[in-house]
């Protein structure tokens, strides 16, 4: 008797698993956001001047905030759902203008977390090519670390005009104003560009770090200790990005549907919004591992909440040296 083996359900168990992982990651990274915040305030006098620091932990709290809107706006939505329909409950009444309102403010913030994650990949590309030019022409590039934040706004706007662009041609092509070639034309250079700033530059930032990261572990004593933690938390956020880049492949390999791109742009965006506080939360904790040991050994309730809350007490800070960076 011939018996064969049947696979099929293995696309659908792949789909299902990255999903749950991708719910697991969120529900962690809430989970340790206090703790991430807790630690942020106990060093903050030490890391005062360390702009990079300072700049993904404004991210991380603002990521958060827009999530949640996000997630509320994604309730109200399915409230008026339609499951019979499959499409959303429209009656011809003054309501309809509020899931108006509900849908496109859903679009605009998912958009705005978009854009943000997509920054944080061009930083951390960024900061990796110059990092390397730094120790190639230090003297030139001493400096230029220290002002990547400065040059922020242009990143974003950069991300912006290219989907404006996008969006525009698109716009004309389906009202017939362009033709079919610069129509496939925009869109074969905007799947080149997606894919460049959401997978090319991830891939290529943690392998740029590498001979940074062997230099500084062979002349640790050429280096402060506040330039080797500041290189430790980007080099272990580069490859954190690389690590749950991968997660949604199984999603990509095994798709049943015929709009492949679409799909992997929204998949690869929702997977950027999810992960990226928890990259940023984990790269800190290990850079602070003995603050965190610390807590977990002698955890105070009333000094968590209070350094969680009132940055203004010094007497939960650490007595730390300053120390300045250095590239000798």
């Amino acid at each position: 008797m011939n018996t064969t083996l049947d696979f099929t359900y293995i696309p659908d168990l792949m789909y299902i698993s990255s999903e749950l992982i991708l719910i697991f990651i969120c529900i962690v990274s809430y989970s340790t956001l206090p703790f991430y915040i807790y630690v942020h305030n106990l060093n903050r006098h030490r890391e005062k001047d360390l702009l990079i620091v300072q700049l993904f932990c404004r991210m991380v709290k603002f990521s958060y905030f827009i999530f949640i809107i996000v997630v509320v706006l994604l309730f109200l939505i399915m409230w008026h759902w339609d499951d019979s329909s499959h499409q959303l409950a429209l009656n011809n009444t003054v309501s309809d203008y509020f899931i108006f309102i509900y849908c496109f403010s859903f679009f605009i913030i998912f958009y705005i977390l978009h854009v943000l994650q997509q920054t944080f990949h061009v930083i951390l590309f960024l900061l990796a090519i110059l990092n390397s030019l730094k120790y190639i022409f230090s003297f030139l590039f001493l400096n230029i670390q220290s002002s990547v934040h400065k040059y922020l706004p242009h990143f974003t706007l950069c991300i912006i005009l290219k989907d404006a662009v996008f969006g525009t041609a698109c716009v004309l092509s389906l009202a017939k104003y362009l033709n079919e070639e610069v129509s496939e034309f925009c869109i074969v250079c905007y799947i080149i560009l997606f894919a460049f700033l959401n997978f090319v530059i991830s891939v290529l930032t943690p392998f740029i770090y590498i001979p940074i990261m062997i230099d500084i572990n062979k002349n640790q004593h050429l280096h402060s200790q506040q330039h080797i933690y500041l290189q430790n938390y980007i080099f272990i956020q580069s490859f954190l990005v690389l690590f749950f880049k991968l997660i949604p492949v199984p999603i990509f390999i095994w798709s049943k549907t015929t709009s492949i791109l679409t799909e992997m742009a929204m998949i690869i965006s929702l997977g950027d919004v999810i992960t990226t506080p928890l990259i940023i939360q984990l790269s800190y904790f290990r850079c602070n591992v003995h603050e965190v040991i610390d807590l977990y050994s002698t955890f105070d309730l009333h000094k968590f909440v209070k350094v969680i809350f009132c940055k203004a007490d010094n007497s939960v800070h650490p007595n730390v040296v300053p120390i300045a960076f250095s590239i000798t």
